[in-house]
């Protein structure tokens, strides 16, 4: 059960962006 994208790797992948777009911007 929603084994392939849990919700807490949802909010890393969310972080991963967020820190990851204005860092490589």
């Amino acid at each position: 059960f929603g084994f392939h994208h849990p919700p807490f790797n949802s909010v890393d992948h969310l972080h991963l962006h967020c820190l990851a777009l204005p860092y490589t911007s």
